[in-house]
């Protein structure tokens, strides 16, 4: 039973990090509400906004297709990604510009959501 479903799951990452948009689609939030099922509670991935963080002290911006394509890469070989999440409060998602949860990969400690907020608005605030 548990390869079918490792299987499923493996099959819907192909339609996952298509694109960088913040936005998970349904396919990338069945993926994630089934990873984090035993931590999430109620909190639903779909449709939320994402900001993803890696590098060892979490201070890299990564990228919805790069996290997909690592969690892909490791899956294949039988193996998952170090991977762990935050979910921002009402003020956090106002301060973030619009993002409602933190996806942290292969970073060792992570960063306060307050300052992955302060990257955030430093990283948008160079866009012209």
């Amino acid at each position: 039973m548990l390869l079918v479903t490792l299987a499923a799951k493996a099959q819907q990452l192909d339609s996952c990090g298509l694109d960088d948009t913040p936005t998970l689609n349904h396919q990338e939030a069945t993926y994630l509400n089934f990873f984090f099922k035993d931590t999430r509670g109620s909190f639903n991935f779909l449709n939320k906004s994402a900001v993803f963080i890696t590098g060892s002290s979490g201070h890299t911006i990564g990228t919805k297709s790069a996290y997909f394509r690592d969690v892909s890469s490791w899956m294949a070989d039988g193996n998952s990604i170090v991977t762990s999440y935050a979910i921002l409060n009402v003020d956090q998602v106002n301060q973030s510009g619009g993002y409602e949860v933190i996806l942290f990969y292969w970073v060792k400690v992570s960063p306060s959501p307050k300052a992955v907020i302060r990257k955030i608005n430093a990283r948008t605030s160079l866009v012209p």
